[in-house]
């Protein structure tokens, strides 16, 4: 389940957001018909559906500057006051863009059925709307930084390190510290039977261990002992003392077997690389 996890990474925080986007949409939808019920104002159903679909879809594709956004300027930080008011200058930011991109869907929905959408008050409005984007805002930042702790704690995360921490980042890593469970303990480069990419972490596989390492394919060859580590697919990395079989097929692509029985792609791209350890 882990591992099913770690592959399609991106991919469950993707669903996660829309599964929440799409709760919140029937949730406030119905709301807004129940009021307007309850004082004798009916509405038809597609005016709040419209309001709360093209919110959500506004904040949606506002996340992933949010995330970016908190990678950068991380609250848990020395300078966590600073930072602090710079998410006081994003949240606003967040709410104009917010309210820009969400104004923008009603126009174009309510045209589509011949009619008129009016925003009502700017100054107004923009005050009610940003009390909202504000704990919004505040609401994404707190599921993103819980959610990358417990997943770092449960699961375990690697920062790459050195045998001197005075070298450069362009030097080549010989260990990596891994945090899990609240504990840190270093695992030897040398001991990764394989590395995979997903996503924006590489997956360092030791002893049926899934490390992940916040890093990209590139940057990480470029940290690697190539007399050690051969890069056999765009996605990924084998160590070549636990290699044990390599077929190729005739369409030029084919398979690399470890010596634990685990079996990785070789793209027709790489293969090339293995013609310098004659391991071909």
């Amino acid at each position: 389940m882990r591992e099913l996890y770690l592959a399609h990474k991106t991919k469950f925080e993707i669903a996660y957001w829309v599964i929440n986007s799409l709760i919140a949409i029937a949730l406030n939808t119905s709301t807004v018909i129940l009021e307007h019920e309850r004082n004798n104002q009916p509405i038809a159903t597609w005016e709040p559906l419209l309001w709360e679909s093209s919110s959500q879809a506004a904040i949606l594709l506002l996340i992933p500057v949010i995330v970016l956004l908190n990678q950068r300027f991380n609250l848990n930080h020395q300078q966590w006051k600073q930072r602090l008011l710079l998410h006081t200058a994003f949240a606003v930011l967040f709410s104009i863009i917010h309210i820009a991109i969400m104004v923008g869907i009603r126009k174009v929905g309510y045209e589509l059925v011949d009619s008129h959408y009016d925003f009502g008050n700017l100054f107004h409005e923009f005050i009610y709307e940003l009390r909202k984007d504000v704990l919004d805002y505040i609401n994404i930042i707190v599921v993103i930084s819980v959610y990358q702790f417990i997943s770092s704690r449960l699961i375990g995360e690697a920062k790459a390190i050195s045998e001197d921490e005075s070298v450069q980042e362009s030097k080549l890593v010989n260990k990596v510290l891994v945090r899990k469970l609240g504990k840190e303990f270093i695992v030897d480069i040398a001991n990764i039977e394989w590395i995979e990419a997903a996503g924006n972490y590489m997956n360092l596989h030791v002893n049926q261990n899934v490390y992940p390492l916040r890093s990209t394919m590139v940057n990480l060859c470029t940290k690697l002992d190539e007399s050690k580590f051969l890069r056999i697919h765009r996605s990924y990395i084998a160590n070549i003392d636990l290699i044990d079989q390599i077929e190729i097929s005739d369409s030029g692509d084919g398979t690399v077997t470890l010596k634990n029985g685990k079996t990785l792609p070789l793209s027709r791209r790489y293969k090339q690389n293995f013609d310098l350890f004659n391991l071909s």
